[in-house]
């Protein structure tokens, strides 16, 4: 668990110095995709970690996490622990059981999101993840 959280730190950190912008980009918002994760094989140990690591080290970095294609029961257990988590921290948590979730397209330009989640940029590929990039240098800052 330490290497994944460790992978998880570095990952935060090449985009705070690559991807974030001052006055124009200064907050993340995570799509975590759970397709084909059932709820016996959800590292629920490395999720505290990670929340706990944003909490306490990026809290005002962090805007929204959205959990998609979540299973029912990773929902379920998800209400409950909802009420014995930081209040801020749990309401930037959304968990749905589907690809899309509308309050993305609140939070993200259009052209950000990618096809599969309702927007318009192309779908990442295998082997297109790192370095972790933006689909074009439009954020829809002051649209």
């Amino acid at each position: 668990m330490p290497d994944g959280c460790a992978c998880f730190i570095v990952l935060l950190e090449y985009m705070k110095q690559f991807m974030l912008k001052a006055g124009h980009v200064e907050n993340m918002i995570m799509i975590v995709n759970l397709q084909g994760v059932s709820v016996t094989t959800v590292p629920f140990a490395l999720a505290q970690t990670v929340l706990k690591t944003l909490s306490t080290n990026y809290k005002c970095v962090s805007r929204s996490i959205f959990l998609v294609n979540a299973p029912q029961t990773f929902s379920l257990i998800w209400r409950s622990l909802y009420y014995f988590m930081d209040e801020n921290t749990a309401k930037k948590v959304n968990v749905v059981s589907t690809n899309y979730c509308p309050t993305m397209l609140e939070l993200i330009a259009p052209n950000q999101l990618e096809e599969q989640f309702g927007g318009q940029a192309k779908n990442k590929e295998m082997g297109e993840f790192w370095p972790p990039s933006l689909p074009d240098d439009d954020c829809g800052v002051g649209k």
